[in-house]
């Protein structure tokens, strides 16, 4: 397959360096000013997504937080909503048939189910690959969308029949948030990053469980859940209405701010479980005799419409998750904080890196889907997932993965994104220093901690070696990369690990996000490798892949049964017959497609026993596999020399971002 234009890399550039701008700058303005004490109150109980606006709610129990709310891969809050003929936004106030549209995500496909017209499914990957940017409307803020499609178009009109008109779906087509409503009052401090893409106000909005136990303690017959209220966090085990008195919540290692109280309209009338309107009008009507909002001046764009619940948004970096049973914390009213800092630089690196990005998915999406095979062979499944975070360290095995450039992603868990280094900050690894084999790592939010039977555990938290950490150049397989140092304890942990003198190595945190190059150009030229297809530290490519029936057949010839670990694979594969492998061109695991760019020739490192890091006294399995699985072609085998194959090295051909899964079917062409 012939390289990526050189300008791909040019707006990698800018999306690296804009999102590590703002990363920085959020950082350094936000950690002066947020609070050092908090107060538990509760947990997380519930998460709650809104792809379509005015739609059905998706529950999940873990999402990335973004400066546009929440986000699992292609799953993001409130950044699809249905429009007219003159591309003004509509919503459940006028179209209450719109709650009962359920909505769900299986990589960039969006499912939408109605009772009445069955599942209609649109690709998001192919909108934004294909459509254009065109302009509507949502409370008078002209936003960029791109227009989901004609098929789509017809199912939401036959929808909301008898209605005159004729509507669209469109997805938000930028990464910055959308500008503030002119109305908007004041004396709340909005800045330009908290307003997400297309929710009424604000990104992220929590409800109090005990609020709603109150408020149905007030109504008759009636009774209301949470979901009346459309929130994305439910918080259990504080008092009614506590909420009234916080200023800021940390949940995870995300903190938001409370910019405003939630006011509440019609919509909180409208059952979630039927889609119908109560007659009364409750829970609004109860709610207005007793939550109006007291403040003369706030009064006066609130109007009667009552508060239940927080408008929020996030004040430390994105890219962390939340999860259910997260503990709850807050900081009251009546602390004293810092003024809020301008974040008008925040907005356009952001936008930077966040376009760039989007940029580099939008172009590579385009020059491979017309090379991608159109007949696929199923061969099996993938019955494991693995990530190695630091080079030649352990394991952490997966249920499910985002798919990137670089390799596999968990929010900051990514593979092969550290690696130890020495003094002249070349690379290290378990082929000279075999005990890094037994450090095992993990990975909490941004916090990395690190284990070893012989070592206290030591934690590093790689959002503060971005924010702080300035990028330096370090060395592997003689290619200078961009690193950034993870501090003199881990330096020191490491040192003493490797039984060498003090801050002998260091750890580094690979510092961009553009594949680094890999081998010769000789090298290069004949496995006809891109610009993209090596990832951040593996020794050739992003993705590696083991068939296990083949590691069986292996295994029929030693004195020793060996595991699939020896090989440190990413994916392994059930289900084929071994050696198969070899004809393959083409594997693709759920919606993705990976390229096979070479056969993955081994090395000592299989040699290691998984379980001690002990090397096996013969050199098996080597040995035996040199005995019969070395490279035959005589070009090739120039670059391989007497490493014998196992495995595929893989790259990622279709578009970034959507995850795989265990128990995936596995193709291949």
């Amino acid at each position: 397959m012939s390289s990526n234009a050189p300008y791909v890399t040019a707006a990698v550039a800018a999306g690296v360096l804009g999102s590590a701008y703002c990363a920085y700058y959020m950082y350094q303005n936000n950690k002066k000013r947020l609070p050092q004490t908090w107060n538990y109150v509760g947990t997380l109980h519930d998460i709650y997504t809104y792809p379509v606006k005015s739609c059905g709610g998706i529950k999940l129990e873990s999402s990335e937080c973004s400066i546009l709310g929440l986000k699992n891969s292609w799953l993001r809050d409130r950044c699809l909503m249905v429009v007219d003929e003159k591309m003004n936004f509509i919503t459940a106030r006028a179209y209450p048939e719109l709650v009962m549209v359920q909505p769900s995500m299986q990589g960039p496909v969006l499912s939408l189910k109605h009772e009445d017209l069955g599942t209609i499914q649109v690709d998001l990957a192919e909108v934004v690959a294909t459509k254009k940017a065109e302009t509507a409307t949502v409370w008078g803020v002209p936003v960029q969308v791109l227009d989901c499609g004609s098929h789509v178009s017809e199912w939401f009109t036959k929808l909301l029949q008898p209605s005159e008109h004729t509507f669209k779906l469109v997805y938000y087509a930028t990464p910055n948030p959308r500008k503030l409503r002119s109305t908007t009052n004041k004396a709340y401090k909005f800045t330009k990053n908290d307003t997400g893409a297309l929710p009424d106000e604000v990104p992220f909005n929590l409800i109090n469980e005990a609020s709603v136990d109150e408020l149905n303690s007030r109504l008759g017959n009636v009774k209301v859940s949470h979901r009346n209220f459309r929130p994305n966090f439910v918080l259990t085990g504080c008092k009614a209405f506590e909420e009234d008195n916080w200023k800021f919540i940390k949940i995870g290692e995300n903190v938001f701010e409370i910019i405003k109280p939630c006011t509440r309209c019609i919509l909180t009338t409208i059952d979630p479980e039927t889609g119908v309107r109560n007659a009364n009008s409750e829970p609004l009507e109860t709610l207005k005799s007793y939550r109006q909002i007291e403040d003369p001046a706030l009064r006066r764009s609130a109007g009667e419409s009552p508060r239940m619940g927080l408008q929020m948004a996030l004040r430390t970096p994105p890219g962390a998750s939340v999860k259910l049973n997260d503990s709850i914390y807050v900081e009251l009213k009546s602390s004293k904080m810092t003024p809020n800092p301008s974040l008008t630089t925040i907005s356009v690196a952001s936008a930077a890196g966040l376009l760039g990005t989007a940029y580099v998915t939008y172009y590579l999406y385009q020059r491979q889907r017309r090379k991608l095979p159109d007949t696929w062979t199923r061969v099996g499944t993938l019955s494991d997932i693995i990530v190695y975070p630091i080079k030649s360290c352990g394991p952490i095995r997966l249920e499910t993965a985002e798919c990137t450039i670089l390799g596999l992603k968990d929010a900051w868990l990514q593979d092969r994104t550290l690696m130890v280094v020495d003094k002249d900050n070349n690379f290290v690894t378990a082929r000279i220093y075999s005990e890094l084999y037994m450090v095992q790592p993990i990975v909490h939010g941004s916090v990395l901690t690190l284990k070893h039977k012989d070592m206290e555990h030591i934690r590093v938290n790689l959002a503060e070696v971005v924010s702080l950490k300035k990028p330096e150049k370090a060395t592997v397989w003689g290619i200078t990369v961009p690193v950034r140092d993870c501090g003199w304890e881990v330096s020191e942990w490491f040192s003493r690990l490797l039984a060498q003198k003090t801050h002998e190595f260091k750890l580094m945190y690979y510092a961009s996000e553009n594949c680094r190059s890999v081998g010769t150009e000789k090298f290069r030229k004949y496995y006809k490798y891109t610009k993209n297809d090596c990832g951040a530290f593996p020794d050739d490519t992003s993705y590696s892949l083991i068939n296990d029936a083949s590691v069986q057949d292996l295994n029929q010839r030693l004195e020793k049964p060996i595991t699939y670990d020896n090989f440190r694979p990413n994916f392994v594969l059930k289900g084929a017959k071994p050696y198969e492998e070899d004809k393959w061109k083409f594997v693709k695991i759920g919606q993705h497609i990976f390229e096979i760019k070479q056969p993955c020739t081994r090395c000592v490192m299989t040699t290691m026993d998984p379980e001690t890091g002990v090397r096996h006294p013969d050199a098996e399995p080597l040995k035996t596999l040199r005995s019969y699985r070395l490279v035959e072609n005589p070009e090739e085998r120039h670059f391989s020399g007497t490493s014998p194959k196992m495995g595929l090295q893989m790259t990622l051909r279709s578009q970034p971002g959507g995850h795989v899964s265990l128990n995936d079917d596995v193709f291949v062409a």
